[in-house]
């Protein structure tokens, strides 16, 4: 699991929609796609006023899954980054039940499903991160990688790992009415 967070002015957030700037699912797989979103995530690194991610090991994951917390290491995660972040004028993350409760930590707060689709800077942090795991996914021998089945259906054998879901992606904003969230 990779989240990220990333603080763009309203500036930077306009100078990379236009570059094309938009959720990190959109652009789809494969090495086409990985190259424009490490383009993308060059241009981020360039412009944010900050830029941070954590990476979580597998094996943190199955602990807090068995513990039936991955939700809550994931808002744990969030206030670690928004912690290191300078202050901003608004905090979005992306997946409102999930980091609801974050409100009332940070009075700037908001959480809205989809908000990639809608502000810069979690469209920026999920780009950041999707590259991370993009690169980490890589040094997996291919042989141990999970295979999706026809059904869409994931599965592991026991030769294979299981893998790690996509994390939501939280991300301090500086006041911009145009960033994703």
């Amino acid at each position: 699991m990779v989240i990220a967070a990333v603080a763009l002015d309203s500036r930077s957030a306009a100078a990379l929609t236009r570059a094309g700037l938009c959720d990190s699912k959109t652009y789809g797989a494969g090495d086409d796609a990985h190259a424009i979103r490490q383009g993308l995530a060059r241009q981020i690194r360039g412009r944010a006023r900050f830029v941070s991610l954590i990476e979580v090991e597998h094996t943190e994951i199955d602990l807090r899954v068995l513990r039936n917390e991955l939700n809550v290491l994931e808002r744990e995660l969030a206030v670690l980054l928004i912690d290191q972040a300078p202050a901003v004028d608004r905090i979005i993350a992306d997946g409102r039940q999930m980091f609801a409760q974050l409100r009332q930590r940070y009075a700037h707060f908001e959480s809205h499903d989809r908000a990639e689709a809608r502000h810069a800077s979690v469209a920026a942090a999920s780009v950041i991160a999707k590259v991370a795991r993009d690169e980490r996914f890589a040094r997996i021998p291919r042989a141990l990688r999970v295979r999706a089945r026809p059904d869409r259906r994931r599965r592991a054998t026991p030769t294979r790992r299981r893998g790690a879901g996509c994390a939501r992606t939280p991300s301090a904003t500086a006041g911009c009415p145009t960033r994703r969230g």
